[in-house]
């Protein structure tokens, strides 16, 4: 299906453009951004979105991420989360490998943990502390990376020291040079963010580069092994 503009996406569903917005920040629809402006691939999109009822949370997100780098469901989850883990291991198994992998990734991986858009003098640094996973373009076994623009998860309890230590500002997405995402302190965290958290984090930069590197990543995950 052809790229369309968010406004002519919400004409052509009859919603609101603020509700096509909303739709696009929750991951709801397969919104990125080419150049200044927000597009989104128009088709059965709508469709699945009422389907899909509300994105899983971030502890089921981590919980499936997690299970794909060990390989099972079982270590340390509780029974509701495993299962919840397995419904989103299950759909995306299910779906066709290639841009509709990449869109049920961005879909259903939209909550990963409490985003904070901050500036950072030394972002360096900032990536070698040890309190912090790399993930989308700080992630270690990406094909492409930068020191410019990272993402990296921290635990909400180191969360605060983290900003004093590092003197981080939270400034509009536009003017942030890292997305920090704040997680609980039961998520195992690695120096790199698992698998698929990190494919969806290059998934949500929406230049055709990082896109490309998330479909690549995405791709090559076999979805049911956890689920064997």
């Amino acid at each position: 299906m052809a790229d369309v503009t968010l406004a002519e996406y919400a004409r052509r569903h009859g919603i609101s453009s603020q509700r096509a917005r909303a739709l696009a920040s929750q991951g709801r629809i397969g919104a990125r951004k080419v150049g200044s402006q927000w597009v989104v691939s128009d088709g059965g999109a709508m469709r699945s979105v009422r389907s899909a009822g509300r994105p899983p949370s971030a502890a089921t997100v981590w919980s499936a991420a997690l299970a794909l780098e060990e390989g099972n469901l079982d270590r340390g989850r509780d029974p509701q989360r495993r299962r919840a883990a397995k419904r989103v291991l299950r759909r995306l198994a299910a779906t066709e490998i290639g841009p509709s992998r990449l869109l049920a990734v961005a879909t259903l991986c939209v909550n990963r943990g409490d985003l904070h858009h901050v500036r950072a003098a030394d972002l360096v640094g900032l990536a070698a502390d040890p309190r912090v996973a790399r993930s989308g373009l700080a992630w270690s076994r990406s094909a492409i990376q930068s020191v410019d623009d990272i993402d990296l998860y921290v635990h909400g309890s180191t969360w605060e020291d983290l900003r004093l230590d590092h003197a981080l500002v939270e400034v509009p997405q536009s003017r942030a040079n890292a997305r920090i995402r704040v997680v609980a302190d039961d998520v195992d965290l690695t120096r790199d963010a698992p698998t698929l958290v990190a494919a969806a984090d290059l998934a949500d930069m929406g230049s055709p580069r990082a896109q490309a590197a998330a479909s690549d990543i995405i791709n090559a995950i076999d979805f049911g092994e956890p689920l064997a």
